[in-house]
């Protein structure tokens, strides 16, 4: 699966990822059980989804996220008659790359 972008406070992941994960063979990403996130008070099983059927998809640990800060693009406003540079602003994200795999009651814990 392609990984995806979740803006938050990098202040604020370091606090609920300290001396949790382990190293990914990735520069920059670490991995992380279900577990290790519990500090963000999830829902319980934010993990998985089920259908009226029973069946779903759940995610297969381990998740591997990578903490980023990046900067909004350069742009001008128009001000006074002039072209002025717009200051640019800091935008903290994690880029968070997971695996799912088919899920139903039976097989949910596995």
């Amino acid at each position: 699966m392609a990984p995806f972008y979740v803006m938050f406070d990098l202040d604020l992941w370091r606090y609920v990822s300290n001396d949790r994960g382990c190293d990914s063979q990735h520069k920059g990403y670490k991995l992380y059980c279900i577990e290790d996130l519990a500090l963000l008070n999830l829902p319980e099983h934010w993990w998985n989804y089920l259908n009226n059927h029973g069946q779903g998809q759940a995610v297969k640990p381990p998740l591997k996220i990578k903490p980023i800060l990046s900067w909004t693009p350069a742009t001008q406003v128009f001000k006074d008659g002039k072209l002025i540079v717009r200051q640019r602003m800091p935008l903290e994200k994690l880029c968070v790359d997971i695996l799912r795999r088919p899920c139903d009651t039976a097989n949910l814990f596995q």
